[in-house]
C-alpha cells in the first residue's frame, strides 16, 4: 500500500492537468482532467464528444492502472 499512497502523493501535484490512463494492454488509454485524488483511487474528468451531453467523471483504483501519462 505504500507504494500507491507514494503515487497517490505525486498525482496530487497534477490535479488539473490533463492525463492519459491506460488500464490494460487490450483497451484504449482514456484521456481527461485529473479532478481528485485519493489514498486508493483517482478521478479524470472525461470529455464526451460534441452534442453527447455533460462531461463524464472516470475514477480509477491504483491497483487497476497499467500506466498514467501526465501532459505538462
Amino acid at each position: 500500500m505504500a507504494g500507491y499512497q507514494n503515487l497517490a502523493a505525486r498525482l496530487r501535484q497534477f490535479i488539473g492537468s490533463t492525463v492519459q490512463v491506460a488500464v490494460s494492454e487490450n483497451e484504449s488509454p482514456v484521456e481527461g482532467q485529473l479532478v481528485s485524488v485519493s489514498t486508493a483511487a483517482f478521478t479524470v474528468q472525461t470529455a464526451p464528444p460534441p452534442g453527447y451531453g455533460p462531461p463524464n467523471l472516470v475514477t480509477f483504483f491504483f491497483q487497476n492502472i497499467g500506466y498514467v501519462r501526465i501532459f505538462v
